[in-house]
């Protein structure tokens, strides 16, 4: 039995790997500052998961991190909250050579300002003007496949898009988390959206992003010192997303649109004005052309699918909304 030693499993991306890793036979040990299971999903395949308890700061602090996730002798690591290229170094010292295969999740926002309509993977990676999240994930994305370059490390980086799932915030059609636009909208009330309202959102469902790093294992070699972007089939402009939710509340859509400046001026809240304008400006709408043809991956949800479970089979029937 080959053994999965997955970090920070517990998360939402977690949830919905940890029980196909279980159902596929995998021996798991989870790795986690609480040693609980996830919150966000119950699955009685989480009473055949290990718990390992551990600091992932406190060990990187002090140099024992690469040494304490070797002990564990994996044959599969799967490091699902790196954001750094300080981060996975401890990892990649300590375990090449030792392990057939690791795999760490990116974003995709690795990307610059769009090029094309349907970005892949090696396109518009300036994305330091950005922020620190995307440049960090893209420097240490950069690093893995250099050490598969330079030593035949067995790595491969996944690039989710905006992860949708029940019991979590989502991303709405503003471009920021605030579920209050969601109650506006199934009032029939007006919502005033950035720009012309054709800046691209693209979500993925997270039981797909599960899938995608189980084909990740199943593809094995062909996978090795590549990135692949995990995302829904096709992104949704944010006009689009408003008007397919002003529909499923059997509304007709009321919608204003403000220049991107005076949006942000109107909107009270720093933390969702700073995330749409973050959106408007990335506006990312990529392919996932590379990971159907060398994973064979295909998600399950469009987007409005992922989209409708979570805000008509949860937020609206929990009454959140």
């Amino acid at each position: 039995m080959k053994r999965v030693v997955v970090l920070h499993g517990n998360g939402r991306i977690g949830s919905f790997l940890i029980p196909l890793l279980v159902r596929e036979g995998f021996e798991v040990l989870n790795v986690s500052r609480s040693g609980k299971p996830s919150k966000f999903l119950e699955d009685p395949s989480w009473n055949k998961v290990n718990h390992v308890l551990l600091d992932r700061e406190a060990t990187t602090r002090d140099g024992t991190f690469g040494k304490r996730i070797a002990e564990l002798h994996p044959d599969i690591l799967i490091d699902i909250r790196s954001f750094t290229t300080n981060q996975v170094k401890p990892l990649v010292e300590s375990l090449a050579g030792k392990i057939e295969h690791m795999i760490f999740t990116g974003t995709d926002w690795i990307h610059g300002k769009p090029e094309f309509s349907c970005c892949t993977e090696e396109q518009s990676r300036d994305c330091a003007c950005f922020g620190p999240y995307g440049y960090e994930k893209l420097l240490m994305t950069e690093y893995l496949l250099r050490e598969y370059d330079r030593t035949g490390l067995p790595v491969t980086v996944l690039h989710p898009g905006h992860l949708t799932q029940k019991n979590h915030l989502v991303t709405n059609p503003q471009g920021n988390q605030n579920h209050e636009v969601f109650s506006r909208i199934k009032r029939g009330e007006t919502i005033m959206l950035p720009g012309d309202g054709n800046t691209y959102l693209h979500h993925v469902h997270t039981a797909d992003v599960a899938e995608a790093f189980m084909c990740a294992i199943r593809t094995g070699t062909p996978a090795f010192g590549k990135e692949f972007h995990v995302v829904s089939p096709q992104a949704i402009t944010m006009r689009y997303y408003a008007e397919q939710v002003y529909h499923w509340f059997g509304r007709e859509p009321q919608i204003e649109y403000r220049p991107l400046e005076e949006w942000m001026r109107a909107e009270p809240n720093e933390v969702h004005a700073k995330r749409t304008e973050d959106h408007v400006l990335h506006s990312l709408s990529c392919s996932i052309e590379k990971a159907r043809k060398i994973l064979g991956w295909e998600p399950r949800y469009t987007s409005l699918d992922a989209l409708h479970e979570v805000i008509v089979e949860w937020l609206d029937a929990e009454k959140l909304i």
